[in-house]
């Protein structure tokens, strides 16, 4: 909408509703629904289908059922954060071993360079609490002499499986602040490999299990 409406020549359209916009001269439109139509796209003939945060639908797969159906010879895409052991991560799993007709295509945060404490502007800063404030103070080189063990096997791991990419110290206090918010669900929300984004709201309840006969409980 944001596209036609800056457009000098805009094109004709016979409908152009909330949900719907309909091209007649080019014999095309475009058309949302929500998850909650678990009917949505029967019947219909998709030539591009978009799936948004879909690990959040009740009903995955009646949903996929009916799109699949309309979608036959175009695309479809599923996009989504990850949510437990659900649907999804079957569907993943299934596309991860080549059991799938989908394509899987992982994205970590670290890819966006806007999640960096260097790029939050003077604003954004000030809504923070004091201790974060410090902590983004803080100089590169006195980061980088701070880095924890499990952030510089992070780093490794980024340059050896992303072209040789190199997390910088705005983005580790980035990571930092926003674990401090999330806590475990951090992992999900900001994925950094697809096994432990899946583990996060879906993590047993046993914090840990211990072999310390003096913690046993007597039967």
């Amino acid at each position: 909408k944001y596209y036609i409406d800056n457009m000098e020549v805009k094109p004709t359209l016979s409908i152009d509703s909330k949900s719907e916009m309909k091209f007649p001269k080019m014999g095309s439109y475009y058309f949302i629904g929500t998850a909650g139509q678990k009917a949505f796209g029967r019947g219909d003939t998709v030539s591009r289908a978009h799936l948004s945060e879909a690990a959040y639908y009740q009903d995955l797969e009646k949903i996929l059922a009916g799109i699949s159906e309309a979608a036959e010879y175009g695309q479809i895409d599923i996009e989504t954060t990850a949510n437990g052991r659900e649907q999804f991560y079957d569907m993943w799993s299934k596309a991860k071993t080549g059991r799938s007709p989908y394509t899987p295509i992982f994205i970590p945060w670290f890819i966006d360079l806007e999640y960096s404490s260097d790029s939050m502007t003077e604003k954004e800063r000030a809504g923070l609490s004091k201790s974060v404030r410090e902590m983004f103070a803080i100089s590169d080189d006195e980061m980088k002499s701070n880095y924890t063990k499990e952030e510089k096997l992070l780093i490794e791991k980024v340059k050896q499986e992303y072209n040789g990419q190199i997390l910088t110290p705005g983005q580790i206090k980035w990571r930092r602040y926003k674990i401090w918010d999330k806590g475990d669900l951090f992992w999900q929300e900001y994925p950094e490999d697809d096994v432990s984004c899946f583990l996060q709201s879906g993590r047993s309840v046993f914090k840990e299990i211990t072999t310390d006969v003096t913690k046993k409980i007597p039967l």
